[in-house]
This record gives structure tokens, C-alpha cells and sequence, in this order.
């Protein structure tokens, strides 16, 4: 890997002197802690700004809710970790009747081809 910073960087192994190779291997490593310093920097103003948007839309909702209390609605009940888990399954149970239906389906008209 270039720039990997690691004795096996084809820059550090092209080296011509043990010290030449030594600083190649030094700047290597050094602009890899940039690269991953960089990296670590604009994935912290990604967190940031999903926060920001996480409070405005936490606003909103409970703005929402306050007009529709207000207005009389009724607030619809959130969804349990539960009441998720019952409709994967159930989406499951449905998929998998669903496909055998379809082979079942299939296999008659299979059958009816033959026959």
C-alpha cells in the first residue's frame, strides 16, 4: 500500500540507503497519521451536523405534536421494538407462503404442459 507508512511501501523499499529508507518510512507513516487525522476530522462534522438535523427534526415533531393535541388528533402510538419484530416475522410467514404458492403454481402448470 502506498503511503502505508510499513517497511513493504514500494516508496520505503526503493529507498538507497538504510537512512534513506529509514526516512521514507518516517514520512510515509507521518502522512498516513494525516490521512487517518483528516479522516477522523470530517467524520466528526459528519456527526455533528446528523446531530444538528437530529434536534431540528426532534423540534418539528414535537411542534407536530403540539398542533395536533391542540387541534383534538390523537397522537399515533409508536411503534415497539416489539410490534417491528412481529411484522418482520409476519412479512417473513407471508413471503414464504407466498413462494409456495407460486411453486405450486408452477408445478401444476409443469404438470398440465406434459400432460
Amino acid at each position: 500500500m502506498v503511503g502505508s507508512g510499513t517497511p513493504e511501501d514500494p516508496e520505503v523499499v526503493d529507498a538507497e540507503s538504510p537512512r534513506d529508507r529509514l526516512n521514507k518510512l518516517r514520512e510515509a507513516r507521518e502522512r498516513r497519521r494525516i490521512q487517518m487525522q483528516e479522516a477522523y476530522l470530517a467524520a466528526d462534522e459528519d456527526v455533528n451536523r446528523l446531530e444538528e438535523e437530529l434536534a431540528e427534526a426532534k423540534r418539528l415533531r414535537t411542534e407536530l405534536a403540539g398542533e395536533m393535541t391542540r387541534a383534538g388528533v390523537p397522537l399515533p402510538k409508536r411503534p415497539t421494538r416489539t410490534t417491528v419484530r412481529e411484522v418482520r416475522e409476519e412479512t417473513t410467514r407471508t413471503t414464504a407462503a407466498a413462494d409456495d404458492v407460486r411453486d405450486s403454481l408452477r408445478n401444476a402448470w409443469d404438470w398440465l404442459k406434459k400432460h
